[in-house]
């Protein structure tokens, strides 16, 4: 049975120095390719550009040798984790493209490489064939490292032996093809140590790699010979976002820099711990094992090169593949993460990320779908958890916030979110500006909610006027009509460049030297403007300015970034093969639940419970803006999904007794609530009834396992709890529009007294000509029929709590109905047959309830409601229901069925390391040591608990047992790590 790993290697020995800006920041790589677009289109062609400094080049196949042909260009291009990956897939040619290293053959050296097969997951491919030395040559497949004949070597299927290859077999730990398929990506690194040449003559420093195609005796790259059977003879198909070569041996701490960069970049997971390239230990794989699932990152690492200011895996589960589901939306570059990627997690806006700021979360590995939480009802939680892991300093709430200068603009702040509006009434043009200028490069400013009669300015920099010639400010000049102008050096341009809708949100990036537009989350690549060179290093404040129109101007919402901590934004997908049960796109319906406890589970009666900000129907996404994580948070999703809510309490019967109970204390709804409890096993209604109140107890039960329905009893429901006696009346919008019609509603209690009916009064709901002219009064248990505003004096009839009440109006006359029974009669006067009724009902008399009042007729209006006088509350139901199953255990029925416990990943191989004290009493000075099945190179260090690197001792010489000295000067707990170039061994140790 195969180990399941995402990357492979094959020899290691020996060291190496750092340089800036390379991979991990393992310095001097002979080759770094990375895929960069040839020109300024992010949708056109790319080509791999080499970052080592050699200013080497991907061709396509020349019979003139690898150095001479043109450079290979490709537009089929997929982006991981929002990062190009060149595919070097041919349909025209079965030739190769060739890559000529300069100053080295390769002979001693360390490949790494990137793939992400699209195709012929099960088949194996050929990655790359290397030659320098003649007659040395290597081909690296997907399983197998083949040598050339001339070596007389055998080839080496490594997938057999360490189980680490890139092709799936029956005997991998995953079950299918399709789930081998999910991990597909991964990172194959190959080891070369070739004796020195002993002619007095030397060797040749140059060495060729070759991608893409099939092996073939006529390719002049090649300077050995191959034998290939046909099955092992096939192109590679897919993506490879990144080449690496070094002409040594990397130690394997070094190794695991190089892989941690690449697995933060384009989010795979690793089944080792993450280092970053200062050897800070990043992600702890053996500290939280039940979270080493899809482990993702954003990450600042300028030795690298890498800024990750958002993140999301690579590893989506079956049908979400990421070989062919882009992750941008519409797979272009120019929008945001798309719908296939479930959880996204970044930066807000532009927030700063310090040079080596990490946060990374891993998940639980449980599925996305919703369950109930027990004790609550109307809300469902996912079962998938993650786990947080950052060093991103905690910001207090001043340091949060953003001031702004204001001259002739009122700015609102509620939290991150401003408004800004212009008088209509005071000076031409009004201008804010913020307070401190941006803590980086990047910066943004986004606008939405627009009601303006004015043109408008939003740009970044100088803090002294709006627009300067000259000066360093760079931003936009935007029309009533939508027209868009850049703003380059202070000066507006004479050409517009984009016509936008002001009901659109806009937002303005700067990135560095480029600032540009977002018109509802796409970018618009007419609008990018390229900061001058002698701008970079100059302050830049964020300013907006609204002209004077004819009447006053707003701009309703206004966020910022960039300029102070706004924390971070998580987006999931609600699409149909994600999250597809948080698909509602109401704001008030899906929540982010985060635990700061650390005690390895959330309880939401304790988790920070955050509201969705935002819904992007477009991309299906539930968007949570300004996200504070800590490390140890655990973080999921929870649903509501019913206006009612509320929480349950249950009772266990006694021994085979029917004295079990439910207790059910409603928080939200509108009542009257009908419930019904339903037996499992038998299907039976056990119980029902209707309740007026937010509380319902169902007595009398036998243990079991129940389905609870509640169900608002519907229509609207009047509330009057002023004791002043005063005019409060409520009033339907419209009228009938024909002339039958009907109005009911229950009773709710015997104590409060009202008036309910038909006016024919077409003046506003304040206005005293107000009355009832034909209709009902109820006081206390009583009714009375009211007629032109006089109630009469005999008792129409008494009433019980949950009678339903219903005055049916024709033409010319009425119904009384108590309970579906018709209860009186009335006409109505030949003089009003062709006059407006509206509803009206009047709780002048002090505190009332009237509840699921429902009009028939009026509903023929699409604007069919009721207006109020402000001292009578409306609240309108929407039929609402929820279905909670409970289980009532009796003793005497065995043991209620328990969940089966999880199975929790172990510890990374700790078994296999030893650590002690070198001396009895002395905790100070500890040995570690590690046995192997077969000799090993190996690197161990020390960290302390929050990642630093205490200490590293490289032992490059192949050992069964190798061990290590640590000296510890301060007291504490201390991580200490033994890394191979196959995984890594784990133990904790305490130093007193």
């Amino acid at each position: 049975m195969k180990k399941r790993f995402t990357h492979l290697l094959l020899l290691s020995l020996c060291t190496g120095s750092l340089f800036a800006q390379s991979p991990g920041g393992v310095g001097s790589p002979e080759l770094w390719f990375q895929a960069r677009p040839t020109g300024t289109d992010l949708n056109g062609t790319y080509r791999w550009q080499d970052f080592s400094g050699d200013s080497l080049r991907l061709n396509v196949y020349s019979d003139q040798g690898a150095a001479l042909g043109d450079e290979f260009t490709n537009s089929s291009v997929r982006f991981y984790n929002g990062n190009p990956t060149l595919s070097l897939n041919k349909s025209l040619d079965t030739k190769t493209r060739d890559v000529r290293l300069k100053r080295t053959n390769l002979s001693q050296a360390t490949i790494i490489g990137l793939f992400a097969p699209n195709a012929n997951f099960d088949k194996e491919m050929i990655l790359y064939g290397l030659n320098g030395r003649p007659g040395q040559g290597v081909l690296v497949t997907t399983d197998k490292i083949i040598p050339s004949i001339e070596s007389g070597k055998s080839k080496f299927d490594y997938g057999q032996l360490e189980g680490m290859d890139l092709m799936y077999s029956s005997t991998d730990t995953e079950a299918s093809v399709n789930d081998f398929r999910v991990k597909s990506m991964r990172i194959a690194a190959y080891y070369r140590s070739i004796p020195p040449a002993t002619s007095i003559w030397g060797e040749k420093d140059i060495a060729t790699l070759s991608l893409g195609s099939t092996y073939s005796k006529t390719n002049v790259n090649y300077n050995s010979t191959f034998s290939l059977t046909s099955s092992e003879n096939k192109a590679f198909t897919g993506y490879i976002p990144e080449l690496i070569a070094y002409n040594r041996l990397l130690t394997p701490i070094e190794r695991r820099r190089v892989d941690s960069y690449l697995a933060i970049k384009y989010a795979l997971s690793l089944p080792v711990s993450y280092i970053g390239s200062n050897e800070e230990l990043l992600w702890d794989y053996a500290a939280n094992p039940a979270y080493n699932n899809r482990i993702t990152a954003i990450y600042r690492d300028k030795s690298s090169g890498l800024y990750q200011y958002e993140s999301g895996t690579s590893y989506e589960e079956l049908t979400n593949y990421s070989d062919q589901n882009d992750y941008f939306y519409n797979s272009s570059p120019y929008n945001r993460s798309s719908a296939s990627r479930l959880l996204v997690l970044g930066r807000q806006d532009a927030s700063p990320l310090k040079d080596n700021n990490y946060l990374f979360w891993g998940d639980n590995n449980d599925a996305i779908k919703i369950k109930e939480i027990e004790g609550k009802l109307g809300y469902k939680i996912m079962s998938r958890q993650w786990l947080v892991k950052t060093n991103i300093a905690v910001t207090t709430p001043a340091e949060r916030a953003l001031a702004w200068q204001q001259y002739d603009l009122v700015i609102g702040t509620n939290g991150f979110k401003s408004s800004v509006t212009k008088s209509s009434t005071t000076t031409v043009q009004g201008v804010a500006y913020t307070a401190i200028p941006l803590a980086d490069s990047d910066g943004y400013l986004g606008l939405s909610g627009f009601s303006i009669s004015g043109d408008f300015y939003i740009k970044f920099g100088s803090n002294q006027s709006i627009l300067s010639n000259g000066s360093h400010d760079y931003g936009y000049y935007i029309t009533t009509s939508g027209s868009v102008y850049p703003i380059i050096q202070g000066v507006v341009s004479a050409n517009s460049v984009l016509s936008v809708v002001l009901a659109s949100k806009i937002e303005m990036e700067k990135r560095g030297n480029i600032v540009f537009l977002r018109v509802n989350g796409t970018r618009q690549a007419k609008t990018e403007i390229t900061i001058a060179a002698s701008d970079m290093n100059k302050p830049y404040y964020g300013a907006i300015s609204m002209l004077k129109g004819g009447s006053d101007s707003k701009i309703g919402e206004l966020r910022h970034g960039g300029f102070t901590d706004t924390g971070n934004k998580i987006e999931l997908s609600y699409a149909s093969t994600r999250a597809a049960e948080f698909k509602d796109n109401n704001k008030g319906r899906s929540f982010l639940v985060i635990d700061r406890s650390g005690s390895g589970s959330i309880d939401v009666n304790t988790a920070e419970i955050i509201e969705v900000d935002e819904v992007d129907i477009t991309r299906q996404k539930a968007v949570f803006n300004n996200v504070f994580l800590n490390t140890g948070d655990e973080f999921t999703f929870m649903y509501r999904e019913s206006d009612i809510a509320g929480e349950i309490e249950v009772t266990d019967p006694t021994c085979n007794q029917t004295d079990g109970k439910i207790k059910i204390r409603l928080t939200s709804g509108n009542p009257a609530f009908n419930y019904t409890l339903t037996d499992v096993n038998t299907g039976q209604v056990v119980k029902s009834g209707k309740e007026f109140d937010y509380t319902i107890e169902i007595n009398g039960l036998r243990g079991g396992t129940y389905d609870l329905a509640i169900t608002e009893a519907g229509g609207f429901n009047f509330q009057n709890i002023d004791t002043t006696i005063k005019p409060t009346r409520a009033k339907t919008t419209n009228c009938l529009p024909v002339m039958d019609g009907a109005l009911e509603w229950t009773i709710s209690n015997l104590t409060d007294s009202y008036m309910i009916g038909y006016t024919t009064f077409v003046e506003d709901v304040n206005n005293t000509k107000n009355i009832i002219h034909y209709g009902l009064k109820k006081q206390g248990a009583n009714l009375y029929i009211v007629t032109n505003g006089k109630v009469a004096t005999s008792v129409l009839t008494s009433v019980a709590v949950g009678d339903v009440i219903r005055i049916e109006k024709t033409m010319s006359g009425l119904k009384y109905k108590k309970n579906a029974t018709q209860i009186a009669t009335g006409s109505i006067s030949w003089l009003d047959y062709l006059l407006k009724f509206y509803g009206l009902i009047d709780t002048s008399f002090g505190p009332a309830e009237i509840l699921n009042v429902t009009a028939t007729g009026f509903f023929n209006l699409a604007d069919y409601n009721w207006t109020k006088m402000d001292n009578l509350t409306i609240g309108q139901s929407n039929n609402s229901s929820i279905i909670y199953r409970v289980t009532l255990d009796d003793p005497c029925n065995g043991d209620p069925q328990e969940d089966p416990q999880q199975t929790v990943q172990t510890e990374a191989e700790s078994d296999n390391m030893t650590v002690f004290y070198k001396n009895a009493g002395d905790t100070r000075s500890v040995t570690a040591r590690v046995t192997f099945a077969e000799p090993e190179v190996v690197t161990f260090t020390a960290y302390s608990m929050t990642g630093v690197l205490i200490k590293k001792v490289n032992l490059p010489t192949p050992r069964v047992l190798q061990e290590a000295d640590f000296d510890f000067t301060q007291s504490g707990v201390y991580i200490i790590k033994a890394i191979t170039t196959t995984g890594e061994f784990s133990k904790k140790v305490m130093v007193k």
